[in-house]
């Protein structure tokens, strides 16, 4: 694989923070993808094709974790998205973004897993690594 395509996924990663890798930083960061925008699922459909393709498993760990929701409830855009969505909160907003990263795995045979944050009842198939309790009792009291 050309050297430029790995730096190039690299350099995306990191102006993302996607968690494929991390920092040296410790700890949640404001900078939250704009779930609100095709442009941001545009830009994750062709650099998801890209991994994909560099990884032969069937699973693809997304991360999933560490959304710290400031953002999108500060975001007057976000939050009419999410109105007229039906989004009542930034969990649910959550859900829609990995709904549409689920899809868009999916459609390259990868099948999603997360830390437990991703899951959601809106988001059935999702595959999680678990690490606290903390989503189940949220979930279960859904």
């Amino acid at each position: 694989m050309p050297i430029e395509v790995v730096k190039r996924n690299l350099d995306a990663m990191a102006a993302v923070k996607l968690n494929i890798f991390h920092r040296t930083e410790m700890g949640i960061f404001d900078p939250t993808l704009d779930s609100n925008r095709e442009e941001t699922f545009k830009f994750l459909e062709a650099f998801l094709a890209e991994m994909t393709q560099l990884f032969p498993d069937t699973y693809f760990h997304f991360g999933g974790d560490e959304v710290h929701a400031k953002q999108w409830n500060e975001s007057a855009s976000v939050q009419a998205f999410a109105r007229k969505r039906g989004l009542k909160d930034a969990h649910a907003i959550q859900a829609y973004f990995n709904q549409r990263i689920q899809k868009i795995l999916q459609k390259h045979g990868k099948i999603m897993i997360g830390w437990d944050e991703v899951l959601h009842l809106d988001l059935p198939r999702a595959t999680s690594c678990w690490w606290s309790s903390i989503p189940y009792r949220r979930i279960s009291r859904r």
